[in-house]
């Protein structure tokens, strides 16, 4: 190491990118407190790393995917940090608008972004977590991203860390029988009106795909996510996001993991 940075100051040519949602892009603070207090901006000066920060506010976890993915095609990094977002309600779309890629957030009874029509993109939201929201599809589907996104990344030698931003119900799926399932993971598998072969067959499917990601690159797989309240003890600017002091302790947890990361 070339020793640790002061007020931002980049003391070697490493760059680290991060993506996520807004817990990565901004957090809730104004600019000025998001240079100081923000956890990116806390690590990358401690170690005088260069930043670049493609987190976007309310990105859902397919979009962190399909952006992270993309910037890999051409470029390559001293470290790659990725923060997932929440997996069961988040879910970007694109208007039809040739040539735009402009998205459209939806998060539950939510639609922000760029909206031409914003009568359709609320109709639409309505229609989709009304009919086609499937959260055990939505498990799934984010597991199958880890892996996928894993692969890439190893394929390319790119050093990674990923964390979870939101409680994905992990620690519900991992270890578990259906004998001892959360109401949540009940609710997912439809166990009220499933045979008991289905829903083994359901959680046995979750269970395959997770057991293949690599947890030595993970800061919290199944441990407290920035969201839980082990972490956010206080709010941001817009008293909704982690604050000063939760951004601080995540931080240090991610410094002390770092440093046995660099290790293996």
């Amino acid at each position: 190491m070339n020793g640790q940075a002061t007020n931002g100051e980049v003391m070697n040519n490493r760059k680290v990118l991060f993506v996520g949602c807004s817990l990565t892009a901004d957090s809730g603070f104004v600019p000025t407190n998001q240079v100081k207090y923000h956890w990116p901006h806390l690590f990358c000066n401690h170690y005088g790393y260069a930043i670049q920060n493609a987190g976007i506010g309310g990105s859902s976890n397919e979009e962190i995917f399909h952006r992270t993915t993309e910037i890999l095609c051409n470029n390559q990094f001293d470290l790659v940090i990725v923060m997932w977002s929440d997996a069961l309600t988040r879910k970007w779309v694109y208007f039809s608008d040739n040539n735009v890629d402009d998205f459209t957030i939806l998060n539950k009874g939510n639609t922000t972004g760029f909206m031409p029509n914003q009568y359709a993109a609320e109709q639409y939201a309505k229609l989709h977590y009304a009919h086609f929201n499937n959260n055990f599809i939505n498990i799934k589907r984010w597991l199958l991203h880890i892996v996928s996104l894993e692969g890439l990344l190893k394929s390319k030698n790119q050093p990674y860390i990923f964390i979870n931003g939101f409680n994905n119900h992990i620690n519900d799926i991992i270890g578990k029988t259906m004998f001892d399932l959360t109401d949540e993971l009940k609710n997912m598998l439809d166990f009220d009106n499933r045979p008991d072969e289905f829903i083994i067959s359901k959680l046995s499917s979750l269970q395959t795909i997770a057991k293949q990601v690599d947890c030595n690159n993970w800061l919290n797989f199944i441990e407290f996510a920035f969201t839980d309240p082990f972490y956010f003890i206080d709010y941001a600017d817009d008293n909704i996001h982690p604050g000063k002091e939760s951004n601080k302790k995540f931080y240090l947890t991610l410094i002390e993991f770092y440093e046995k990361f660099k290790l293996l």
